[in-house]
């Protein structure tokens, strides 16, 4: 009795903290029997987010059938959360969470949007309570696996995306494909890596495939494929200026100055504070005995904030520049 009012309150709580509309008095819900999902099931796969809200408050989660009532939470938090209020997706998949500790998509749904926004001390325990109880799960082993390769943690990362392309169709999947390759050519498998990224590649070839190949591809030798790689990424995503960037900083890593120095002016032009363009630009100053020129690059890249590595950079180069006689 006491838990299930403890229960009601939060409830009551959930529902004035995300804004849902508990319905107007009067409102009549089909009998528990005719209650279905299935409307609700295709506004979300036609992205009609805002309707599964309407449809799906809170007061009439807690009245249809218990056995769609899991069902019914992960539609209301994928909703809200492809509408962009992941505050409001949070509680419900929290409070959901509360009520069926052990359901796997709730588990999976709740991890995956702390992973997206970047709270993956507080994504990781939850997909590992769901591997507690479905080990091969695929979704759970992609999401610690891509967790444990933020963090640096690579062979637990191998692990679990090979766990997950156990499962059926998972081996496929281009996306996790690239990323194996990634953790694999950072384990220094090259051979392993380069398999794996022609196979992420063999159905369609994207930017972020491009880079992951020419990244291999420069570590195997194959210097000017990389390059070719790297071009075809920046006709593929012009808006991305950090592919540009990657072969600045490899044409100033081979010395070849000038053309360092074409490919990063266009993204100085756009953005004059970007701490991995000014390293690039201030570096070929140096080189060239530009000794004011570089120390005005460094001590402007040394305040980028959107890169604190490449401004610890900037910052250490001003300072040995600093103190010379």
């Amino acid at each position: 009795m006491e838990r299930a009012m403890m229960l009601r309150r939060r409830a009551a709580v959930l529902a004035l903290a995300v804004g849902l509309t508990w319905g107007c008095a009067g409102t009549r819900w089909a009998p528990r029997s005719a209650v279905s999902l299935a409307q609700e099931e295709s506004w979300l796969e036609a992205g009609e987010y805002l309707k599964v809200l309407e449809s799906l408050p809170l007061q009439r989660i807690d009245r249809i059938p218990r056995r769609l009532r899991t069902r019914a939470y992960t539609l209301l938090g994928r909703s809200q959360e492809r509408l962009g209020r992941y505050d409001q997706a949070l509680l419900t998949l929290q409070f959901a969470e509360g009520l069926f500790p052990k359901n796997l998509e709730i588990l999976c749904d709740l991890a995956g949007i702390l992973h997206r926004v970047g709270l993956d001390d507080r994504a990781r325990p939850y997909y590992l309570r769901a591997l507690k109880i479905h080990p091969n799960n695929a979704v759970s082993n992609v999401g610690v696996a891509e967790i444990y390769q933020k963090q640096g943690l690579l062979a637990k990362a191998q692990l679990h995306f090979e766990k997950a392309m156990l499962e059926e169709g998972w081996g496929r999947d281009a996306g996790l494909l690239r990323s194996y390759s990634e953790v694999l050519a950072e384990r220094g498998d090259l051979a392993g890596a380069m398999k794996a990224i022609h196979s992420a590649m063999a159905t369609r070839s994207t930017a972020e495939d491009r880079i992951v190949l020419a990244r291999i591809q420069r570590r195997l030798g194959a210097g000017e494929d990389g390059y070719g790689q790297l071009d075809l990424a920046v006709v593929e995503a012009p808006e991305r200026q950090d592919f540009r960037l990657q072969k600045s900083l490899w044409l100033l890593e081979d010395g070849r100055d000038e053309e360092a120095l074409a490919v990063v002016a266009p993204v100085l032009a756009q953005d004059p504070s970007d701490g991995v363009g000014l390293w690039v630009r201030g570096s070929v100053f140096l080189r060239r005995g530009d000794i004011a020129r570089a120390r005005a690059d460094f001590a402007a890249g040394a305040e980028s904030h959107r890169d604190l590595f490449a401004a610890a950079v900037c910052r250490s180069m001003l300072e040995q520049l600093t103190s010379r006689p």
